[in-house]
């Protein structure tokens, strides 16, 4: 199966080819816009010795992520499963990071702080909110995605926590609890992991903003 994969919610934005057991994958300037990204696109499908009409798959992450990303990634692969008439699968980041932790048994109990085993997911939105989710222990407090401000999350954490995400340098510095865990898995590494459990229809999908949007 090779499914073509858009990420442009991460603060990295890549492109990749996913096949059952591998993924060939590329970073994107932070600007690409509609009319690059296809090229850059089919330049990847060209060095794999595919085309678009080879493709079986399509999937894009939907959020949260910056307006005109989300909506530039998503418009194309709508577009493209409307031409290719193929399944679509529209995939959450919190979910990406998921699969890039992995099980919050393998954390040294050390790491969990007074919380048990467990972690949390953090995407900066803003320099003072940020999207949350828990996980393990931490899914008693934030079992739902939320969106959350800097003073409500230095009031609740506290001691030593691990986390996953992408903040700002000095967003880091007002979370002083907040132990970045270094074992976690590439995106390359976990995306046909991602892709096999990923559900797909062939149908369009819609951005995730958080906010109502």
């Amino acid at each position: 199966m090779k499914t073509l994969f858009l990420d442009l919610a991460s603060h990295k934005k890549s492109i990749s080819l996913v096949s059952d057991a591998s993924a060939d994958m590329r970073f994107l300037t932070d600007h690409t816009d509609e009319a690059s990204l296809l090229p850059s696109i089919e330049q990847l499908l060209k060095d794999n010795g595919q085309t678009f009409e080879t493709i079986e798959k399509l999937a894009c992450v939907t959020g949260p992520g910056g307006f005109m990303s989300l909506r530039t990634g998503i418009a194309l692969v709508n577009a493209l499963q409307w031409r290719l008439g193929i399944p679509m699968a529209g995939i959450h980041l919190s979910d990406v990071w998921a699969a890039r932790a992995g099980s919050v048994e393998r954390l040294p109990a050390g790491q969990a702080g007074v919380a048990g085993s467990g972690w949390i997911w953090l995407h900066s939105t803003k320099k003072e909110a940020f999207f949350i989710r828990g996980f393990g222990s931490f899914e008693k407090i934030w079992k739902e995605l939320e969106l959350i401000t800097l003073a409500e999350l230095q009031e609740k954490i506290t001691t030593p926590t691990p986390f996953v995400g992408e903040l700002l340098d000095e967003q880091r510095a007002k979370l002083p609890h907040l132990q970045e865990m270094s074992d976690i898995r590439s995106l390359k590494d976990v995306l046909p992991t991602i892709i096999g459990s990923a559900k797909f229809e062939k149908k369009s999908i819609v951005p995730w903003y958080g906010r109502g949007a």
